[in-house]
């Protein structure tokens, strides 16, 4: 459970710009704004999410 957690924090900080300096820095780079990343970040966040508490519970 624990393994859980801090991988869904994990995967989580990476969906949206505000989650951690690294992605702001990347948007800044790339010069895209909060809305353009959250359109892709959230629904890739959520797939990678479903997909690793699969791994770690069912197999």
């Amino acid at each position: 459970q624990v393994t859980a957690i801090i991988m869904g924090l994990l995967i989580s900080g990476g969906m949206l710009i505000p989650g951690n300096i690294p992605n702001i820095v990347s948007a800044s780079k790339l010069k895209i704004s909060s809305k353009e990343w959250a359109a892709w970040g959230v629904p890739l966040g959520l797939i990678v999410m479903v997909f690793f508490f699969i791994i770690l519970f069912f197999l």
